[in-house]
């Protein structure tokens, strides 16, 4: 019974496996159409909250890739990629000139493909501690080039915070 019981285990967990790289990562935002909530395959527009939610927002073009490998594994796919970023100009957050993110490695795990030289658009969420702060596919990052509204957009509310600020600590 015992060895059955690994059998099934077995199966189960290359019958997970083999269904995680076949269906890699799926990104979908909810959205209310006719009433009815269906998932979209772009996110809907960028509310002030959700901005918010965000600790950096930067514009930045990529300066170097970096492979980070899991620690007990030298011929795996990375763990996680580092892009470092020269910043061109930031909406939130205390960011140096030159700032790194993270995104995952490879396989189902959503992994953003950021090319070096181009410029993007990046959105930052705070990961956990092994993680620091990252991004994947499935966030708002993307190229510049196709951002050109909600960069006029992010300009336009960081422009107001700072006349608020004014206001308030002359």
């Amino acid at each position: 019974m015992g060895s059955m019981m690994k059998s099934i285990g077995l199966a189960a967990l290359v019958a997970i496996l083999a269904y995680s790289q076949a269906f890699p990562c799926e990104c979908g935002w909810i959205q209310v159409k006719d009433g009815k909530r269906e998932l979209a395959q772009t996110p809907p527009p960028l509310t002030i909250e959700e901005y918010g939610t965000y600790p950096v927002v930067f514009q930045g073009v990529v300066k170097r890739l970096d492979s980070e490998l899991f620690p007990s594994c030298t011929d795996c796919e990375p763990e996680s990629i580092i892009a470092t970023f020269e910043v061109q100009k930031a909406w939130r957050g205390q960011i140096e000139k030159v700032y790194q993110v993270r995104t995952p490695g490879a396989g189902p795990a959503c992994k953003y493909t950021f090319i070096p030289g181009e410029t993007y658009l990046v959105y930052v969420k705070q990961g956990t501690k092994a993680f620091n702060y990252g991004v994947s596919r499935c966030s708002r990052t993307k190229l510049v080039s196709g951002a050109a509204e909600e960069l006029r957009q992010l300009d336009m509310w960081t422009s107001t915070d700072s006349v608020e600020k004014r206001r308030r600590d002359p």
